[in-house]
């Protein structure tokens, strides 16, 4: 039988409080069973093998639960340059499977059929689950599926999820929208500019405007197409012509932080003060915010949490736990562009 344990510090922690080093083992080891045990025991089991620095032989449990200690990343980029999206997941996978001793197994692929070419990485044996992340691809629904029912088990880091039987680690697209004009409105903006790429973050904006007691205008939304939407020189251009049209405003609410950063430059460019005439925010809490002409307030979708999250929810389904689809809060990053100084 394989120890799953530093039994010297099992035996000191036994030692210690005078109990069996089959019950610390039990206890730390979360398999109490029909293990009857006071629950002041095993609080304070625990808080002794903390404070004598005890740790488990993590790869020693792998090979007992018959485990390869390994996970597969697969990634399909999403971010616009600059915005940090992919480097903040698989951060926050790293911290997470580091503190599990667990190996990556990491693949970037361009689109549906590259994913399927390399999914043979996923043969049985050589991982114990799949993250997927990234561009969201729809048609490989049946297929990820598919590879769950033959054991592997999925969780994907998506927005929204893929399908209901795939746990998903999302952050709700019209609450990002929905916090930006929530807090453009609480600092005095009256006439906001909408930038609008997905119908899903418009949502979040029109219903922040309602609940603020302010109209929407159509005139106000400004409508983009594909990815190229999201860029700095679409926010140049959609500002331009605003200004040009003599649409009047006093917030823009972008939907991605190249968007608002884009916005600011035009702004600049024209004569106008940010935040003195027009209040900025995006969204992503990109590493360029911090650089702007006037650092950028933005809504954080939390990647790096969500990559830590990705791996804990992983975790338990691989050990057989009932784990739901989870959605998170967005997190709001204030700076210059929307709290001038005093």
């Amino acid at each position: 039988m394989v120890n799953v344990f530093q039994m010297s510090s099992l035996r000191d922690i036994a030692k210690e409080l005078d109990v069996s080093i089959s019950l610390v083992s039990k206890v730390l080891n979360d398999r109490l069973g029909t293990t009857g045990v006071r629950p002041p025991l095993e609080r304070k089991i625990r808080a002794t093998a903390e404070k004598m620095g005890y740790r488990k032989n993590l790869s020693a449990i792998s090979l007992f639960e018959g485990r390869q200690n390994a996970i597969a990343v697969f990634v399909h980029s999403q971010n616009s340059q600059g915005s940090g999206i992919v480097g903040r997941l698989l951060d926050g996978i790293s911290r997470a499977t580091g503190e599990r001793s667990q190996r990556i197994t990491l693949e970037f692929f361009t689109d549906a059929p590259d994913f399927l070419r390399k999914r043979e990485s996923l043969h049985a044996g050589r991982v114990d689950g799949l993250i997927v992340t990234g561009v969201n691809h729809p048609e490989l629904s049946e297929e990820l599926v598919a590879i769950q029912a033959n054991g592997l088990p999925i969780v994907t880091i998506y927005n929204g999820p893929l399908h209901p039987d795939i746990v998903n680690v999302g952050i709700a697209d019209a609450a990002l929208s929905d916090a930006a004009t929530t807090h453009l409105i609480a600092s005095g903006c009256t006439r906001i500019l909408h930038l609008s790429v997905l119908s899903s973050r418009e949502e979040g904006h029109r219903a922040a405007l309602t609940r603020g007691g302010l109209l929407v205008e159509n005139e106000l939304i400004i409508p983009m197409k594909g990815r190229e939407g999201f860029l700095a020189t679409a926010g140049e251009n959609a500002i331009r012509a605003a200004l040009q049209q003599g649409v009047l405003f006093d917030g823009v609410s972008a939907q991605s932080d190249a968007q608002a950063f884009g916005a600011i430059n035009e702004l600049t460019r024209a004569g106008r003060k940010v935040p003195g005439d027009v209040k900025v925010i995006g969204i992503d809490n990109a590493p360029f915010d911090e650089l702007c002409i006037v650092p950028l307030s933005s809504v954080s979708q939390r990647f790096l949490d969500r990559g830590r999250l990705a791996v804990e929810t992983l975790e338990a389904l691989i050990k057989g736990a009932p784990v739901p689809t989870t959605t998170i809060e967005p997190r709001l990053h204030l700076r210059a562009s929307t709290t001038p100084s005093v």
